[in-house]
């Protein structure tokens, strides 16, 4: 189990990597003020979370660096691809919700179970580490779903 906890730890850091360097963009195509708000946040978040990995892969003994996340990279190949065929603005910003929690939904399983498996074989600061970190991002995915609904979505639809 803790060869498995390590190579999805490798695969989450690097997925991390690969979303830091499309937020900047994101948030320069961003329309709503309360989006490119909220990305910023992300960033600030993922930068914590990146931090907190480090320590977690310490506790191993290991290093973070290693992992391939294709899933990450085809989700954001996905998400330039419809944004580039988006002209309207309100669309863009949904689309970066859209993508923005599926990112966020692997990392939430990824965690969950990172957090569990660190448990089970003894390593209860990673595993501590790990769910404060579901927490952190259960929260984001619930700010961009409540900023979705109650804005986003409705600029979408066409009067």
């Amino acid at each position: 189990m803790r060869d498995l906890l390590i190579v999805e730890g490798r695969t989450l850091y690097d997925s991390n990597c690969q979303e830091l360097k499309e937020l900047n963009d994101f948030e320069l195509l961003a329309f709503s003020p309360s989006l490119k708000q909220l990305i910023h946040k992300r960033i600030q978040q993922l930068e914590n979370q990146q931090q907190l990995l480090k320590r977690v892969f310490y506790y191993f003994q290991e290093k973070p660096e290693g992992g391939k996340c294709e899933a990450t990279k085809a989700i954001l190949n996905r998400m330039h691809r419809l944004i580039d065929q988006s002209q309207a603005k309100e669309i863009r910003d949904v689309c970066i919700i859209s993508f923005m929690q599926q990112l966020s939904h692997r990392k939430m399983a990824t965690l969950g179970n990172g957090a569990s498996h660190a448990r089970e074989i003894g390593q209860e600061q990673a595993s501590r580490d790990l769910h404060d970190a579901l927490v952190e991002e259960k929260n984001m995915d619930r700010k961009l779903s409540c900023l979705a609904q109650l804005k986003i979505n409705r600029r979408a639809i066409p009067a």
